[in-house]
């Protein structure tokens, strides 16, 4: 009898032992890949400290939207955040510096560091300005109260920031905006909506995208985002209808918003203005627009030889050509081009963007990338007639 219960003892041992195996896990599924640590810092009171020991001696943080200027992003896509920090440089309080800390070997190190930003922090933010999937970083500063602020743009390159591009701005939005364009990265990248002061409450307007090697206008967002701007200029119109300037300005948004009509009707009311500011071929090139928009080539042809035969107040014939005419001049060989791409008149269009190809030239450093850039317009034209040409 005893050795009847000592083997069902047993049986049951074994019984039990079996089905805690049964919910135990295996060890397989117990082991975990190495997750990454994540060194973004949550409290404030815990980033400051960080911040302040890499601080050059003397300088103070900057404070933006209420707090120090200090911002997180993961910027080289490894998991782990960065930390962006502006700083005002010592004793000197027209003079701003920035520095980025990234945590690896186990501690924060210094990876960047850059002084002589502007006097104010105007803006401090992070956006995919490349398209490559990663964000850039935008650092605005106040510059002066005419000249405005400075827009620099850096981006992660080679373990540390790169500066890619910089541009002057009274007010800048960030734009998020479905592009119609096939270049490579359009669908992802941000875009810049650039507002420039001129005069009184007159500024000029672009959208900007990232190609290749810097900021160019984004002309196939310009219905999208210049009703807006269109907006504005109803409004300061209201305040002040006999300015020429306004007109001149509300023409240009109407033109880019796609209003070639409405476009007109303000070019005329501000030329019956009869103002020295701005000048007439100056509205005229809004006007061959707008007649070019309605498919009046030829129209548009007669305006821009007018532009082109303009002359600026104070200059003799035995006088150089003003740089700014010059470049006035060539944007509207590229209108007059387009024109004749209208009229499929292919050779008048291709000597127009050779000749605006040539006076550009002309206006920039050989080899800069402002000649570069400045260049884009009448190269993509040529390069758009060469398939034109090519369909036929």
């Amino acid at each position: 009898m005893i050795r009847l219960k000592m083997f069902a003892a047993i049986i049951i041992s074994w019984t039990l032992l079996l089905a805690a195996c049964s919910i135990l896990p295996s060890p397989a599924s117990t082991i975990r890949p190495p997750q990454p640590v994540n060194t973004s810092v949550e409290n404030e009171e815990d980033i400051v400290p960080i911040v302040q020991k890499f601080l050059p001696s003397g300088a103070q943080l900057e404070q933006y939207s209420s707090g120090p200027a200090i911002r997180q992003k993961d910027l080289d896509a490894d998991g782990k955040s960065e930390i962006l920090a502006v700083y005002r440089v010592g004793n000197n309080t027209n003079e701003l510096g920035a520095l980025l800390l990234k945590f690896k070997d186990g501690k924060w190190q210094k990876v960047w560091e850059q002084q002589g930003f502007g006097y104010a922090l105007d803006l401090m933010e992070f956006a995919d300005i490349t398209g490559d999937g990663n964000p850039e970083v935008l650092i605005g500063t106040t510059i002066g109260a005419s000249a405005g602020n400075g827009l620099d743009i850096f981006s992660w390159q080679e373990d540390t920031l790169k500066k890619i591009a910089t541009t002057a701005y009274h007010m800048v939005e960030i734009l998020h905006l479905e592009s119609n364009s096939n270049e490579k990265g359009s669908d992802k990248r941000a875009y810049l909506a650039v507002w420039q002061k001129d005069t009184i409450t007159a500024m000029a307007v672009d959208v900007l995208r990232w190609y290749e090697i810097g900021l160019v206008p984004a002309e196939d967002l310009y219905r999208e985002y210049f009703p807006k701007v269109v907006e504005y200029y109803e409004e300061q119109l209201k305040k002040a209808p006999d300015a020429p300037v306004l007109w001149y300005y509300l023409a240009d948004a109407q033109q880019k918003a796609g209003m070639p009509e409405e476009a007109l009707k303000s070019v005329e009311k501000g030329l019956s203005l009869k103002g020295d500011y701005p000048q007439d071929y100056r509205f005229k090139i809004v006007k061959a627009r707008a007649y070019n928009d309605l498919g009046q080539y030829q129209e548009a042809i007669s305006i821009l030889n007018d532009v082109m035969k303009a002359k600026e107040p104070g200059y003799s014939g035995e006088q150089e050509e003003p740089a700014f005419l010059k470049k006035i001049k060539a944007e509207a060989l590229i209108d007059m081009g387009k024109s004749y791409e209208g009229l499929k008149l292919y050779d008048k269009a291709e000597e127009c963007y050779s000749k605006s190809l040539e006076i550009t030239k002309s206006l920039f450093q050989e080899d800069s990338i402002e000649r570069k850039l400045a260049l884009m317009p009448a190269e993509k034209a040529l390069r758009r007639l060469k398939n034109l040409r090519g369909d036929e």
